[in-house]
């Protein structure tokens, strides 16, 4: 019986449980886009101060 039990509440994964899963991947997201942004625009002035 205490097998079915463990084995019964590990499947119970509601959004509650796994909230901050997804709190962690839209961080990680977020701060991926502001990266990609500044390294994009450092490389644009770059490239602008090369040319002239």
């Amino acid at each position: 019986e205490d097998n079915q039990k463990a084995g019964s509440t590990a499947n119970e994964l509601g959004l509650s449980n796994v909230g901050g899963v997804f709190v962690v991947l839209m961080g990680g997201m977020g701060i991926a886009c502001v990266i990609a942004v500044c390294e994009f625009v450092w490389k644009s002035r770059k490239v602008a101060f090369e040319e002239r």
